[in-house]
């Protein structure tokens, strides 16, 4: 099930089931709106469900907070008290109360029970407990312990607060008990999202966009990854936990670009449970999201290409198969600095794409570089430099690899010398092969293509000078023009 709440100011109620496509290949998700009833809540800004499916709260910008009954369609608590707009509301398990947080820096816990004994009287208790402590928005909000017992909260001055809300023998009978944090984190920089793993770790996605790993214990940062790194476009803006039936799960990060990607979060245990010596973000899957627009393709495998987006990062695409239990990922190739222009790939005996795997890929960029990687390992072996201009063409060897070929658009034909760099790549990084063992002159306007004919002898290259030429490889390593 799933509600979805809009500017409209009502309120969803929507059954997702799954049917077989027309050709029986897979199956595809169908929803159904079974309800929608109006909010009278101005705009909704967050929801949460309860444990059990049967309720949903509601947090508006008119400062209340809802809880309504799903198979009645009917509003059971409206929460007053909240003096700006609430931002995040989570009910705390195994219990009737709920969170929320509002834009006054206040968090409030709300018992349901009381609060329905006290609705009926003007100024009646509603509100259990104010947690307040945090000088600035607080932008996530986390619930710790089998029962709820802990909270915690993170925001934008750059601290996250751990508060008890247990209601202790000395609190009985108190109204809007207050409470300070039990426990600090500081993290040094503004927080946007956080994500609790269920070995009580803390994945915090900051204003650096940057996902770091954290031990809230020792106050100890144990990993820390760039998107970047990874193949995302921009920052990671958010975080959260897939759990799913039968496996293990994954923490998922959110990037400006809409790339979903999938970690493991694998920890070294101490001498103490949940002490540990050690801990690190594995990188394990990624999906991706906006495609923008596709520059350049090639077969790989069975059922993998490798492809460029407009961007900086090519990716080794996966999961083309007619199962349809299959899931297409990606494994972005990072180390271009411009968009990539052109791709080229090699496999053993001149063979690649659906009839072999390919080994080997050459990538041509703006950044006037050239890029071989493994295909094996998905490592850099090798970049190419010496192009004046953005490298447009690029080609392999086929029948023994070990030349690649680039042209530019600063009109020249390159031959690379790449025998010495094949394999799976080294710990070290890429070889910067800044020599190539041949250059012409090719065209008088810039060159926009090379290929290279399957016995190795010969290649083509053409321009924007309306030519297409022909060049020899000879034995001694230099590229003669057949006029």
């Amino acid at each position: 099930m799933i509600v979805t709440a809009g500017r409209s100011q009502l309120l969803r109620h929507w059954l997702i089931t799954t049917r077989a496509t027309p050709d029986a290949s897979g199956q595809k998700l169908q929803a159904q709106l079974l309800r929608s009833w109006a909010s009278s809540q101005s705009v909704v800004t967050c929801m949460d469900f309860d444990s059990s499916g049967g309720l949903v709260v509601t947090g508006g910008v008119d400062n209340s907070v809802k809880v309504w009954d799903i198979p009645g369609y009917f509003c059971t608590h409206h929460l007053r008290g909240h003096n700006a707009p609430v931002s995040h509301v989570r009910f705390l398990p195994n219990q009737a109360r709920v969170a929320s947080v509002s834009d006054d820096f206040e968090i409030r816990v709300w018992d349901l029970v009381q609060a329905a004994a006290a609705g009926g009287r003007k100024g009646g208790p509603q509100c259990q407990m104010i947690l307040r402590d945090h000088q600035s928005s607080i932008t996530a909000l986390e619930i710790g312990g089998p029962h709820g017992e802990t909270l915690i909260s993170a925001g934008k001055d750059q601290m996250i607060n751990f508060w008890d809300v247990t209601v202790k023998k000395e609190d009985e009978g108190r109204r809007e008990i207050t409470r300070k944090p039990a426990h600090l984190l500081p993290v040094f920089e503004a927080v946007h999202a956080m994500c609790l793993l269920p070995n009580k770790l803390l994945a915090v996605v900051g204003e650096e966009g940057t996902v770091k790993l954290w031990d809230p214990i020792r106050r100890h940062c144990f990993d820390e990854k760039k998107a970047s790194d990874f193949g995302v476009t921009g920052n990671f803006i958010h975080t959260f936990w897939i759990s799913s039936m039968g496996e293990e799960g994954h923490l998922c990060t959110v990037g400006e670009d809409r790339t979903l990607t999938l970690w493991r979060a694998e920890v070294t245990e101490g001498d103490q449970p949940q002490r540990y010596h050690d801990a690190r973000l594995d990188w394990h899957r990624q999906i991706m999201g906006d495609l923008d627009e596709v520059v350049s393709t090639k077969w790989i495998g069975k059922d993998r290409v490798i492809a460029s987006f407009n961007d900086s990062n090519p990716r080794v695409v996966s999961g083309f198969s007619a199962d349809p239990k299959s899931q297409i990922s990606t494994v972005p190739l990072p180390g271009h600095e411009g968009t990539v222009l052109t791709i080229a790939v090699a496999g053993p005996g001149g063979k690649h794409g659906r009839e072999a795997e390919a080994l080997y890929a050459l990538t041509g960029s703006k950044d006037q570089t050239a890029r071989l990687w493994s295909l094996k390992t998905n490592k850099c072996l090798a970049v190419l430099k010496g192009h004046t201009g953005a490298v447009t063409g690029v080609a392999l060897s086929q029948r023994r690899p070990g030349k690649a070929f680039t042209c530019s658009e600063d009109k020249t034909v390159k031959m690379w010398d790449i025998a010495s760099v094949l394999g799976e790549g080294s710990a070290e990084g890429p070889v910067e092969i800044t020599s190539a063992a041949a250059t012409v002159v090719a065209h008088l306007k810039s060159a926009n293509d090379v290929q290279c004919a399957p016995n190795d002898k010969l290649i083509a290259s053409a321009g924007q000078d309306k030519l297409i030429k022909v060049w020899r490889v000879d034995a001694a390593g230099s590229l003669q023009h057949l006029e």
